[in-house]
């Protein structure tokens, strides 16, 4: 699937991000939502400090939507 140029590779891990993320979404996994949200950025599989960034930038949008259950997902 990887070209010389990387562009096919990048195209899959995009839309497996994108999978990913609203897979998350739809089931609340925001563990899930993060990877795919990191994995869009990069456009490979995301590094530990990228996981980590995008992790607390999902959980930064559901605590400003007040949408934090009480387990504190």
């Amino acid at each position: 699937m990887a070209t010389s140029n990387g562009k096919a590779t990048s195209r899959f891990h995009r839309w497996k991000g994108l999978v990913k993320k609203y897979l998350g979404w739809s089931v609340d996994d925001r563990r899930t939502e993060a990877e795919g949200v990191a994995e869009v950025r990069e456009a490979a599989p995301p590094s530990e400090e990228s996981f980590a960034q995008a992790h607390h930038d999902v959980k930064r949008s559901y605590d400003e939507a007040g949408l934090i259950d009480r387990a504190g997902r």
